[in-house]
């Protein structure tokens, strides 16, 4: 009874386990997809390669398409503080871009931005995309 009781105990437990794993691996393919196609339509990634900007990217909403509007600027952000640590900034050509290529490939809420008030420290990022980064274009 014993051995039947830690047996069933032991089979959820590792049910569980690969149901999790599995969650986990395809939210990972759905972000490097997104990354890839980002990387594709322009947008420049940087890599939160000082405590500052890891800490500072791990506040913000992750691995959503982020419209964020500065000074009459908009600039698009995409931040994954878990596999790559980085940020994936663009501007309107390159989110326009973006939703032509990732018609096909993403559903709808991948693909389309979302507003927040985000507050993002340009200089340590190497400049803002509006203006700083627009020879990348």
């Amino acid at each position: 009874m014993k051995m039947r009781i830690n047996f069933r105990l032991f089979a959820m437990l590792l049910v569980f386990t690969l149901v999790l794993v599995g969650c986990a691996t395809v939210e990972k393919d759905t972000a490097m997809d997104t990354e890839r196609l980002l990387s594709a339509s322009g947008f420049q990634m940087r890599l939160a390669d000082t405590p500052q900007k890891l800490d500072k990217i791990k506040t913000m909403t992750q691995r959503k398409l982020i419209r964020h509007q500065r000074n009459g600027i908009i600039d698009y952000i995409y931040v994954d503080a878990t596999d790559c640590k980085c940020l994936y900034a663009g501007t309107e050509k390159a989110y326009k871009k973006f939703k032509n290529l990732s018609a096909i490939r993403l559903s709808g809420d991948e693909a389309t931005a979302r507003d927040e008030n985000v507050k993002i420290d340009w200089k340590i990022w190497g400049g803002d995309p509006g203006s700083a980064w627009q020879y990348w274009e």
